[in-house]
């Protein structure tokens, strides 16, 4: 399923302000989506994360994050978003039809997620306990109750296991499987940050699974084991351009499979260009 199909730029930003400055989006005039899941690839400071996070504050996807104002961190990162917000008035996004489900997940956010629910569960369990025995009848303290043992009985629910006594790997996968949902629209931020390559593999198939239940996907990786993706359309950014890419002409699954064949020698000589070995 296609809900995403295109993403246009209605008119230029200024150049010299983010996220105008990035020359990935001085260049892209629009996008088009072919395939349920598309990759985006490239090396770092490329511009694969901001045209993401663009297309997300667009689209105006939920993002998996603590609301902001909780810590320093969170914000320091609202001013880049805000001013994402701001150039999205210069883009279109083309729908088929509105999406049953949708969020965006960036892994630098993940960790502070996960204390932020577990935040949230110990809230719920101390108020339920504040509670008991504090009103004449069983009646008003079960309404008193009631938003906190529906924020309780929501979040186990979703997360049965606390998600902060498991691994970080183990983490994002629990997530996943209890987010990803039928007709959604899903953007993900190098999700494998966590995830061994077995665990890629796992998420792989979560995502397949999900594909065939109608959702699509938009991912920015560098894992050559999530590009792999059956039947994803795989955008590779070099020098401010975007082109689709075959899998085995991926900047990173070259380099990747070089390495393989001759690491020792790359290692020895400081040179980790295929290109010059």
């Amino acid at each position: 399923m296609l809900y995403l199909k295109s993403l246009t730029r209605l008119r230029p930003g200024p150049v010299q302000d983010y996220p105008f400055c990035t020359p990935l989006l001085q260049n892209l005039t629009r996008l088009d989506f072919t395939a349920p899941v598309t990759v985006l690839c490239g090396d770092n400071g490329c511009g694969k994360t901001t045209l993401l996070e663009l297309a997300a504050a667009v689209l105006r996807l939920n993002r998996i994050e603590p609301p902001h104002g909780r810590s320093e961190e969170a914000d320091g990162r609202s001013d880049a978003q805000r001013r994402l917000y701001q150039a999205a008035g210069c883009y279109r996004a083309a729908l088929s039809r509105k999406p049953a489900h949708n969020f965006f997940f960036a892994a630098e956010d993940f960790t502070r997620y996960v204390g932020f629910v577990e935040a949230e569960k110990r809230f719920a369990r101390e108020s339920l306990a504040h509670l008991r025995g504090r009103y004449g009848s069983s009646y008003a303290e079960a309404l008193a109750a009631q938003p906190y043992s529906g924020t309780l009985d929501e979040l186990m629910r979703l997360y049965g296991a606390p998600l902060e006594r498991q691994s970080h790997g183990q983490g994002f996968l629990e997530f996943f499987r209890a987010r990803l949902r039928p007709g959604g629209l899903y953007f993900m931020d190098e999700p494998e940050a966590a995830l061994s390559y077995v665990n890629q593999l796992a998420l792989i198939y979560l995502i397949q699974d999900a594909v065939r239940e109608g959702s699509q996907f938009l991912l920015a990786t560098h894992s050559p084991i999530l590009s792999a993706i059956p039947g994803a359309c795989l955008l590779e950014m070099e020098d401010g351009l975007l082109r689709q890419t075959a899998y085995e002409d991926l900047g990173l699954v070259r380099f990747l499979s070089h390495f393989l064949r001759a690491h020792e020698h790359i290692l020895a000589a400081g040179d980790a260009s295929p290109e010059e070995q």
